[in-house]
């Protein structure tokens, strides 16, 4: 069993004060089981201990489920009839391997994913990921142009399976127009200091 994609699985999760607390014990398996580099993800981790956990459940709603989606098919198929066949052939291979789906998730949910192949032999789950290490790469540059520490995950499956992640830039904000003319706007024109006006001027063409 591959622990630290149980970890991952359960990182990716909604937070839960349960979760919260359970992150030192996460941070050290992830620590024991050297299948990635872990001093980024420990202190990541060891932030979230300590963050207050209603504006970490916050951040978490924003990104999730306004900018970057966890379920893998919607970066290939979109909405698509082909997503929904997509998602019966991963059933089914759930299925061929004693995996059954017990919440309400769909199939391509990368926690869910991640729980599947946490209980797989090394060599299946290289060939899973082989498969859609492509679709988890463009996730991790999102959220990583989010500067999200989420990537962190995707980042560290793609070293697993010995590629060099592809780290995003920061997104920089757009500037409204107004902001635009602010930057532009020349300041107003003086002529002679502000105390030293036209009626103390010495010369007879003033």
């Amino acid at each position: 069993m591959l622990k630290t994609l149980k970890a991952f699985s359960l990182i990716l999760g909604y937070p839960t004060s349960e979760l919260q607390q359970a992150l030192p014990e996460i941070s050290a398996i992830i620590k024991s089981e050297t299948i990635v580099p872990a001093e980024a993800l420990q202190q990541w981790l060891a932030n979230l201990v300590h963050c207050e956990l209603i504006s970490w459940q916050e951040e978490y709603v924003t990104l999730f489920d306004n900018q970057v989606s966890l379920y893998l098919f919607e970066y290939v198929h979109g909405q698509s009839r082909e997503r929904g066949q997509a998602m019966v052939d991963l059933s089914g291979y759930y299925q061929t391997h004693n995996f059954a789906i017990t919440g309400n998730e769909l199939p391509d949910y990368l926690p869910l994913v991640l729980e599947f192949l946490s209980y797989q032999p090394a060599e299946l789950v290289r060939e899973f990921l082989a498969d859609m290490l492509g679709i988890i790469g463009k996730m991790g540059q999102k959220l990583r142009a989010g500067n999200s520490d989420y990537a962190l995950i995707c980042e560290s499956l793609e070293i697993f399976m010995g590629q060099t992640p592809q780290i995003a830039k920061p997104v920089i904000p757009i500037k409204s127009l107004a902001e635009i003319d602010k930057d532009w706007a020349e300041p107003p024109v003086t002529f002679g200091s502000a105390h030293n006006s036209c009626g103390s001027c010495q010369t007879q063409n003033c």
